[in-house]
C-alpha cells in the first residue's frame, strides 16, 4: 500500500484584545496653505483695491470642506470662508501706507489648521495737482465773450 500525503488547511482564529482604558488613534495632517499674492517683500500702493490669493488642500478632506480665515497684522479681515471645488481662496482689503503681515490659515472639517504669512510693504499713493491759472478768481466775465481756461496737471507717478 503506498501512502500519499494529506494536505489540510485548517482555519486560524486571532483574536485582539486592547487594555482597558485604551483609545484608537485617528490621525489627522494639518491641511497645506499658500498664499500666492501678494508675495513676500511685495510693495503695493495704497488705497486702491487688493484681492489677497491663497490656495488650500488637504490629504484627507475635500477642498470645499477647508476653511480659510484671512488676516493682516493679526486683525481678521475675512473669516470662516469656504475654499472653491480647486482650492482657491480670495480676500479683496485696501491698505493705507505703512508695512503689513498678511496671513492665510486654512482650517480643516476636523480643526486641524496651518499657517501662512507674508511680509508687505504699502506706498503711500500720490494723488495729481492741478492748478488753474484762468480764468482767475475774482475776475469778471462775460456770457456772450469766449473765456480762455488754463490750467496745469502734474502727476509724480506718470
Amino acid at each position: 500500500m503506498v501512502h500519499h500525503p494529506v494536505t489540510r488547511v485548517v482555519p486560524i482564529l486571532v483574536l485582539a484584545a486592547c487594555e482597558t482604558g485604551s483609545t484608537v488613534k485617528v490621525f489627522n495632517e494639518a491641511p497645506n496653505v499658500e498664499i500666492t499674492y501678494p508675495t513676500e517683500g511685495e510693495a503695493l500702493e495704497s488705497g486702491v483695491a487688493v484681492t489677497l490669493q491663497g490656495t488650500g488642500s488637504d490629504a484627507e478632506s475635500i477642498e470645499t470642506s477647508l476653511l480659510s480665515t484671512w488676516s493682516v497684522d493679526g486683525e481678521v479681515l475675512c473669516d470662516s470662508v469656504a475654499l472653491d471645488a480647486v482650492g482657491l481662496t480670495e480676500c479683496v482689503t485696501e491698505f493705507e501706507p505703512g508695512s503689513y503681515t498678511i496671513a492665510l490659515t486654512i482650517t480643516d472639517d476636523k480643526g486641524e489648521s496651518s499657517t501662512d504669512q507674508v511680509a508687505v510693504y504699502v506706498e503711500a499713493s500720490n494723488a495729481p495737482t492741478v492748478t488753474i491759472n484762468t480764468p482767475m478768481a475774482g475776475g469778471v466775465y462775460y456770457a456772450d465773450r469766449p473765456t480762455t481756461l488754463e490750467g496745469v496737471v502734474a502727476d509724480a507717478e506718470d
